[in-house]
């Protein structure tokens, strides 16, 4: 494939993905962006855990990073650890609370 044709299919699959993802989002009341965090977690949770992982590999800008992170907090009930290392970094675990 040249690169036209993934930005043919991205194009064509992205609003699929979004009516296949919109029933979920309703259901916790988040976005978008929180749902594609959520589900970075569940699929490299044990590599890549931190805000920093999320804004580099995922491609997520930090501002919308840290909102979602808040919002799945309060929302979903997302249990997430702060670590103190030189600077204070987020641990994100996607795991249900009780």
């Amino acid at each position: 494939m040249v690169p036209v044709d993934y930005f043919v299919l991205h194009q064509k699959l992205g609003p699929a993905i979004t009516r296949f993802c919109l029933p979920v989002c309703r259901k916790y009341h988040i976005n978008q962006t929180c749902f594609d965090v959520l589900m970075f977690l569940a699929n490299n949770g044990e590599e890549y855990n931190t805000a920093r992982d999320l804004c580099a590999v995922r491609g997520i800008k930090p501002g919308l990073a840290s909102v979602a992170v808040e919002t799945l907090i309060q929302r979903v009930g997302t249990d997430m650890q702060t670590v103190a290392t030189e600077m204070e970094k987020i641990c994100c675990y996607a795991e249900e609370r009780d």
